[in-house]
């Protein structure tokens, strides 16, 4: 089962938390998924629009067959030129995919959101 974990963590905390899961999966030999990761929650919400969530959910539904962008489209009235920027966003991001004959799929079985708030002690 491959899953996607999107996160916002900053550059220090990030890169302290790749090495820590690297030296895990590495001992365990468990896979820990995909991370996925923003230096803030503004940068995140731009990127992870809640129409590009949706998006991801009609995709991830469809399963490994996949849909092409006339199927997306026709539950929406969107602009096709905008549902085309959304799904080229979400392939930059690594979270859809194109299939050899065509359309677009999301590779994970799970998407989670992993979002932090603490206070930060002085």
């Amino acid at each position: 089962m491959r899953r996607a974990i999107l996160k916002v963590r900053g550059a220090r905390e990030a890169v302290t938390e790749m090495r820590e899961g690297a030296v895990a999966a590495w001992k365990t030999g468990e896979y820990r998924g995909e991370t996925f990761g923003w230096e803030t929650v503004e940068l995140m919400f731009r990127d992870i629009t809640p129409e590009r969530w949706r998006l991801l959910q009609r995709l991830q539904a469809a399963g490994a067959s996949g849909m092409s962008q006339a199927e997306l489209l026709r539950p929406w009235k969107r602009d096709p030129r905008e549902l085309e920027g959304d799904l080229r966003k979400l392939e930059e991001i690594g979270l859809v995919e194109s299939l050899e004959g065509g359309g677009l799929w999301v590779p994970f079985d799970e998407i989670e959101i992993d979002l932090g708030l603490s206070r930060k002690v002085a």
